[in-house]
């Protein structure tokens, strides 16, 4: 089924849905039931919904767009610019829902400032579903960094939820084979409760079972420039310090990671992976003015998204906790001064509690 964006004339006869006049004409999709005079809800009932959010300090600068989708209909509603003041907002629209209806309400942070809406992590996209509409909709979201790549909500031509496709990844974690101190688990033993996730999906990640085996299923929208592009699978472990729970994970914890380069074009069987320990990478974050270490700063990695877990010292010194092999963009944001990008490297060790430093990071006072 092709489904694409309501033309003016059947949006106003969407509206007439809205306030209970029956239809005689087709309304988003050629597949879709098409009500008639005779079939037509004449007792559609309309709801109303407000959309706000809390903590979006890091984009008060980025223009933010919402998308609504209606998943029963295959037909995106509107497209609505919403201003952010000292990290609130709040979208309302009235009469926009149907009872019995299921929506998408799709949103995204222009970060780079290009008017478009380009996949995570260039851009900061989320989604929220709304399942079957009985009364008024009120939704709060907080600032998070588990990304959704729905950018097809916001493509000129909307190709409809229906556009989605879903690529299943399996495998099996196991402990590395030069992993010799790693209180009671073998170098070979199965990883049992270990995450699995991909960078810029990391609302969609899963756990190992009790055999450390994993199924993963990735849901995107089916576009080519996507498609075309390989993305990290991220896996990692961690086994807390005797006598603890995982609620008490610090810097004395044991970590185990790996990273893999995947294509999200097809279902995917990784086999076994072994993972090594993980390392933690220090740096600072100083002031231009003065070199001074600024202690109040918000950091989080565009790859890992909320899996990430940051220790800072009065210092302005930042431990990120733990990572495996590669690379990680980490955006750095602190009060009064203007947003920054860095790029830290993590190699490889045999050793717990090993660390990185990476180099300072400076930022310049706002003006």
């Amino acid at each position: 089924m092709k489904c694409r964006q309501l033309t003016a004339e059947e949006g106003v006869m969407y509206k007439l849905i809205l306030t209970s006049v029956a239809l005689t004409a087709p309304i988003a999709c050629n597949k879709l039931d098409r009500p008639t005079a005779s079939s037509a809800a004449t007792n559609v009932v309309s709801r109303d919904l407000v959309f706000s959010g809390v903590q979006f300090t890091p984009h008060d600068s980025h223009p933010l767009k919402v998308a609504l989708i209606d998943r029963d209909l295959d037909a995106r509603l509107f497209i609505a610019d919403v201003g952010i003041a000292s990290g609130k907002f709040t979208l309302t629209k009235e009469k926009a829902l149907v009872d019995g209806h299921r929506y998408f309400l799709d949103y995204y942070a222009d970060v780079n400032g290009n008017q478009s809406c380009d996949a995570p992590t260039t851009d900061h996209v989320w989604r929220i579903p709304i399942d079957t509409v009985t009364s008024n909709i009120s939704i709060t979201d907080t600032h998070k960094m588990n990304f959704h790549d729905s950018c097809s909500s916001f493509r000129d031509v909307y190709a409809g939820p229906t556009g989605d496709m879903t690529v299943l990844i399996t495998g099996r974690l196991l402990l590395g084979d030069s992993v010799t101190d790693a209180r009671g688990i073998t170098p070979g033993q199965a990883l049992v409760g270990a995450n699995v996730f991909v960078e810029g999906f990391a609302d969609q990640d899963t756990v190992t079972d009790s055999t450390g085996a994993f199924r993963l299923s990735i849901t995107m929208p089916r576009d080519q420039a996507l498609l075309a592009t390989e993305r990290r699978l991220i896996m990692w472990y961690t086994q807390p310090k005797p006598g603890k729970t995982s609620a008490d994970w610090d810097l004395a914890d044991a970590r185990f990671g790996a990273t893999k380069s995947v294509a999200l074009s097809s279902n995917l069987n990784i086999g076994d992976q072994k993972l090594q320990y993980t390392k933690a990478v220090n740096f600072r974050v100083l002031s231009s003015v003065d070199q001074n270490g600024i202690s109040t700063c918000w950091i989080h990695s565009k790859t890992l998204g909320s899996n990430l877990v940051i220790w800072s010292g009065t210092d302005g010194t930042y431990t990120v906790d733990y990572l495996p092999p590669g690379s990680y963009d980490l955006a750095v944001v602190c009060p009064g001064y203007q947003n920054a990008t860095t790029t830290v490297t993590v190699g490889e060790s045999n050793a717990r509690s090993a660390s990185d430093t990476a180099p300072d990071v400076i930022l310049t006072p706002t003006p």
